[in-house]
C-alpha cells in the first residue's frame, strides 16, 4: 500500500479536495492488474470519474466513465501491475467529449515518482500519453473553452506556477512567476480570455488560498476574493456568469466577479473536490471523502448522491456532443 506524507516529500502525489498529498510506496505485495478493455465511446449524460477500489488504498488508480445512475462503469486506464502503482486525479475532459487529460504518477519497487500531465481517448482506442516533458512535478490540468490548449501547475523551485501549452505540448506559455507563492487549479472562463485559480500567498501550508483570475496570456492579474478564508478549486459556470469553487474545502458558488458567494453544503470534516458543471449549467458533480461522488443543482438543492460503490478523488461531467 501506500505511505501519506506532507508536501515537500515531493514523492508522489494525489489531488484531492483541492489540496496535494504525497505519498511513498511501501514494498507489500500487490496484485497483478493490466489495461483495461477500449470501452464503446461515451457520450453526454456521463461523468469522467478517477478512482480506486478502496480508499485505503489510492495507488490502485483508475480511470474511467459512468452514467449518472453509477451504472455502466467503462475504465480506460487501471493500476499498471508489474510490481508497479499509480495514482489519477483531476480528470477535465476536452470540449468535444472525446479526450481525457489528467494527472498521474507511477511509483515502482524502488520508490514513488512525480506526477504529471496526460491525456487519453475517453473510448479508449490509444493508450495515455504524456502531453509535457520535463521531470518537475505537474497536476491540474484544464482544457481551454476551444480545445486548443491545456493550462496545468508546474512546480519550479519549490513553488507551483501555472503554465498552459498546446494540446500537444508545444508553445509553452508562463501565467505566472511567484517563487514564494503556490497556484494551483486553474479553470478557463467559457471565452477562453482568463484563467481563475487560488493562489496561496505563503505557500500551501502556512495559509488560506486567495481566488484569482488572470488573462489567457498571463499578463494581467486581478484579485476576486481573499481573506482568513481558503478558496481553491474553481470552475466558471458554461454562461461565464458564476464561478463554483471550494471555501475551506467546501463546494460554494459565487458570481464571476466574486460577491454573492455562498457555500452549498454543510461544513463538517470532510473534504470535496473541484465541482464540475453540467454542459447545461443545472447541476454540479464534486467528490466528497473517503471517495463519494455527488451532484447537486447550483443553488445548493437536490443533493444527491452518485451509487458509485469504489472511491473516487476527482469527477468530471462528459459534455454534450
Amino acid at each position: 500500500m501506500l505511505r501519506w506524507a506532507l508536501v515537500p516529500a515531493l514523492v508522489f502525489v494525489l489531488a484531492f479536495a483541492g489540496s496535494l498529498a504525497y505519498f511513498a510506496l511501501d514494498d507489500d505485495e500487490r496484485p497483478d492488474a493490466g489495461r483495461a478493455a477500449a470501452p464503446k465511446p461515451a457520450g453526454a449524460g456521463r461523468l469522467v470519474v478517477t478512482y480506486s477500489v478502496t480508499a485505503d488504498n489510492p495507488d490502485e488508480g483508475f480511470l474511467g466513465s459512468i452514467k449518472l445512475d453509477g451504472s455502466d462503469l467503462q475504465n480506460v486506464i487501471e493500476p499498471p501491475g508489474d510490481g508497479h502503482a499509480a495514482t489519477n486525479g483531476s480528470p477535465s475532459v476536452s470540449p468535444d467529449g472525446t479526450t481525457v487529460a489528467f494527472q498521474r504518477a507511477v511509483a515502482g519497487p524502488g520508490g514513488g515518482g512525480p506526477p504529471f500531465i496526460y491525456v487519453i481517448p475517453l473510448d479508449g482506442s490509444k493508450p495515455e500519453h504524456r502531453v509535457t516533458r520535463g521531470y518537475a512535478p505537474e497536476v491540474d490540468p484544464a482544457w481551454s473553452p476551444d480545445g486548443k490548449r491545456v493550462a496545468f501547475a508546474r512546480q519550479v523551485n519549490g513553488a507551483f506556477d501555472l503554465f498552459s501549452c498546446a494540446a500537444d505540448g508545444s508553445e509553452l506559455t508562463r501565467l505566472t512567476d511567484t517563487p514564494s507563492a503556490d497556484e494551483l487549479s486553474p479553470a478557463w472562463s467559457p471565452d477562453g480570455s482568463e484563467i481563475a485559480f487560488p493562489r496561496y500567498e505563503n505557500g500551501l501550508e502556512r495559509g488560506s488560498g486567495d481566488l484569482r483570475i488572470v488573462t489567457a496570456d498571463g499578463r494581467r492579474e486581478r484579485l476576486v476574493v481573499g481573506d482568513e478564508h481558503d478558496y481553491s478549486a474553481p470552475a466558471w459556470s458554461p454562461d461565464g456568469r458564476r464561478i463554483a469553487l471550494l471555501k475551506d474545502s467546501r463546494v460554494s458558488v459565487a458570481a464571476a466577479d466574486g460577491s454573492e458567494l455562498r457555500p452549498l453544503t454543510p461544513a463538517g470534516d470532510f473534504k470535496e473536490t473541484r465541482p464540475s458543471w453540467s454542459p447545461d449549467g443545472r447541476r454540479l458533480a464534486f467528490t466528497r471523502d473517503p471517495g463519494k461522488i455527488l451532484t447537486m443543482r447550483p443553488d445548493g438543492a437536490q443533493a444527491a448522491r452518485v451509487p458509485f460503490d469504489k472511491a473516487a478523488n476527482g469527477v468530471a461531467w462528459v459534455p454534450a456532443r
